[in-house]
């Protein structure tokens, strides 16, 4: 899948904007003593938590994303074009429309903005988002 999604891209695209993806800190167990959000009582406990459930966090490992933007690097950088990494800071929680940000996503599919009542899907509206933050960055 990797091979063929990257001399695609590579071959259809000059340039590439690619989220940093911190995997290893996604899936990462943590004390509750290290959470942001542990109460006192919490805090003073060794259990080791993980934000995400284990299924989530076999999946994600097993897409091996480094190996992807390695690749793609070297594909794009063959074929004459670009790789760009940038940042996706609240791209999910912004209102493509108007800006508002929505801390309480759920796991919702969809976007539903407070403010303007926009409706969008979630995954192209932080697609387009991280379009539109790092246009400065493109050629």
């Amino acid at each position: 899948m990797h091979q063929k999604l990257s001399s695609w891209l590579a071959t259809h695209y000059r340039s590439v904007l690619l989220p940093s993806f911190q995997t290893s800190e996604m899936v990462r167990r943590y004390t509750l003593e290290e959470a942001a959000d542990a109460t006192p009582a919490e805090a003073s406990t060794t259990v080791q938590k993980r934000k995400i459930r284990s299924p989530t966090v076999r999946a994600m490992l097993a897409q091996a994303h480094y190996r992807f933007k390695m690749l793609l690097k070297y594909k794009m950088e063959r074929a004459g074009g670009r790789l760009i990494e940038c940042e996706e800071d609240y791209t999910s929680k912004t209102c493509s429309s108007c800006a508002a940000i929505k801390n309480n996503l759920g796991g919702s599919e969809v976007f539903r903005c407070t403010s303007c009542s926009a409706v969008f899907d979630r995954d192209v509206k932080a697609a387009r988002n991280i379009f539109h933050k790092n246009m400065k960055l493109l050629p």
